[in-house]
């Protein structure tokens, strides 16, 4: 998946759609900091947001959540 546009039906801030795009693709907060260029410690709050906004409480739900979302979108497209 390379948009995160359709996490934003969430109503997550951009960044944290951004960080829920990565989290749903396996990827660990340090990788995600890196990959956003921002601090470790605000990768983890960007996850309490996803956490309480999709109404979650682990990572696996939240990717089970934002995959869903991502390839029903992906399939409109074909």
């Amino acid at each position: 998946f390379s948009s995160a546009e359709p996490l934003r039906k969430f109503g997550l801030t951009a960044r944290a759609t951004e960080t829920l795009l990565w989290l749903a693709q396996g990827k660990t907060n340090p990788d995600i900091a890196t990959i956003l260029g921002i601090t470790e410690s605000t990768v983890k709050k960007h996850v309490q947001e996803i956490f309480e906004k999709l109404g979650v409480g682990t990572r696996g739900a939240a990717t089970v959540r934002a995959l869903e979302v991502l390839s029903s979108s992906s399939q409109r497209v074909q």
